[in-house]
C-alpha cells in the first residue's frame, strides 16, 4: 500500500510539471505594426520586451521597450480645449 501511494504521488507530481511547462503554454498572438506611429495609436506608452507587439526593429535605443515616448525630442500633447 505504501508503494502504491508513493507511485501515485510521483505520477501526480510528474504530470503537474509536464502540464505546467512552457511547451504547453498558449502563445499570445503576435501583433505587428509597421512603425511606432501606428503602434502608439494602440499603445501610447510603447511596449515592453515580451509583449506580443514588441518588435526589436522598433526599439531604437535597445533598452527593451519599443516606441516609448522620447521626452527630449517629442512635442508635448496638446491640451484639450
Amino acid at each position: 500500500m505504501q508503494t502504491f501511494r508513493l507511485f501515485t504521488l510521483t505520477a501526480s507530481l510528474a504530470f503537474g510539471v509536464a502540464v505546467s511547462s512552457p511547451a504547453f503554454a498558449q502563445k499570445e498572438k503576435k501583433e505587428s505594426f509597421p512603425n511606432c506611429k501606428e503602434l502608439r495609436k494602440k499603445y501610447p506608452d510603447g511596449v515592453e520586451k515580451g509583449h506580443p507587439a514588441y518588435d526589436p526593429k522598433l526599439d531604437r535605443d535597445k533598452d527593451g521597450r519599443a516606441c516609448e515616448p522620447d521626452t527630449k525630442n517629442e512635442k508635448p500633447p496638446k491640451a484639450a480645449p
